[in-house]
């Protein structure tokens, strides 16, 4: 793993942290957005991996689906996650989210950067 890699994780380690906290204080718009963007660092870290570097997370998502979903190499569900967290992320700035919401986007989050940790641990390995 590179170091950008482990950057890019632990800056999603440290979104996690923060929505949790945001989920407990009852903030769940800011939790989805912190979800959200931890998934959005765990999926540029699987991009790195090949290379590829991108500047907005527009071009990151249907990069990673390309890349890492359609190829079967990350399960579509981690995918659809991604998006579900996005829609909802941007469905807060207009209406309250609510606390159900936040707990499976962080859930979600949190399955997501798992399964990311465990493909980059094994492409360490090989």
């Amino acid at each position: 793993m590179t170091t950008e890699q482990r950057a890019l994780i632990q800056k999603a380690v440290d979104d996690l942290r923060a929505a949790q906290d945001l989920v407990r204080t009852g903030s769940n718009g800011f939790a989805v957005a912190r979800a959200y963007h931890a998934m959005l660092c765990g999926a540029e870290a699987l991009l790195l991996h090949d290379g590829l570097r991108f500047t907005t997370h527009a071009e990151v998502i249907p990069a990673f689906s390309r890349e890492w979903v359609k190829t079967g190499r990350m399960p579509a569900e981690y995918y659809r996650y991604l998006i579900e967290a996005g829609d909802s992320q941007s469905m807060g700035i207009h209406v309250t989210v609510p606390s159900a919401i936040a707990e499976e986007a962080l859930q979600h989050a949190t399955k997501f950067l798992a399964h990311v940790w465990s493909l980059l641990g094994k492409q360490l390995a090989a």
